[in-house]
């Protein structure tokens, strides 16, 4: 969902009259986020091109347009919880997420990690998990479910957490 709106280098779609109307109708309002994805052609890239995943001196795949941002990097996964923090801060009634994070890593290196490269997918994954673990923190009442598909997530964490009796699902 998106209307041009830029928060934070990051362009969505979340009209707050919508979610008051949802709201108005006795309907939940939840809302299907992309965060951990960068566009080539967006302000952030042109701002943090060391933020997205790809190798350099090669020509870029693009994966629907776009790259995967480099959750290795905790500056990556503090703006990635900064641009969740700040649709649930702009609109405290919606009420759920869909996190569609189900992208291969296509371009596979890290310009954070450098020669640590073997470590990418392992400190990657971590990161997504420290961002879920934040928002779980910050908005522990706000179910969370977690996209996945063509085998590019892994969801291990989720599955403890729904033992646990979290908010993930």
């Amino acid at each position: 969902m998106r209307r041009g709106a830029v928060n934070k280098g990051v362009e969505y779609f979340l009209e707050p009259a919508l979610v008051a109307a949802a709201k108005e109708a006795g309907v939940k309002f939840g809302i299907w986020i992309e965060p951990e994805m960068i566009s080539p052609k967006s302000e952030l890239f042109e701002k943090h091109p060391e933020w997205a995943i790809h190798l350099p001196n090669r020509e870029t795949y693009y994966y629907r347009n776009q790259l995967v941002l480099d959750l290795s990097n905790p500056k990556v996964q503090d703006f990635v919880f900064g641009v969740v923090d700040n649709i649930m801060t702009e609109n405290p009634d919606v009420a759920f997420f869909k996190w569609d994070c189900n992208s291969p890593i296509t371009n596979v290196y890290s310009p954070y990690l450098k020669e640590k490269q073997s470590q990418l997918y392992i400190n990657h994954v971590r990161g997504v998990y420290n961002v879920l673990e934040r928002v779980k923190a910050k908005y522990p009442n706000v179910p969370m479910m977690l996209c996945s598909g063509k085998g590019a997530s892994a969801k291990s964490f989720v599955f403890k957490s729904e033992c646990k009796g979290n908010t993930f699902f």
